[in-house]
């Protein structure tokens, strides 16, 4: 897996404040994975 700093970024992302609007990441647990989830989103209100 590869690491980013501040400076690799600015070399991907050429335009000013440019950024991410999607992270995606697997999980192989999904039960577990709900029950974290799931109280994070309540308190986001999503």
């Amino acid at each position: 897996m590869r690491s980013f700093n501040r400076q690799s970024l600015g070399t991907i992302f050429r335009k000013p404040h440019q950024m991410f609007s999607h992270v995606f990441a697997g999980i192989t647990d999904f039960d577990c994975a709900l029950a974290f989830y799931e109280p994070l989103m309540d308190v986001l209100g999503i």
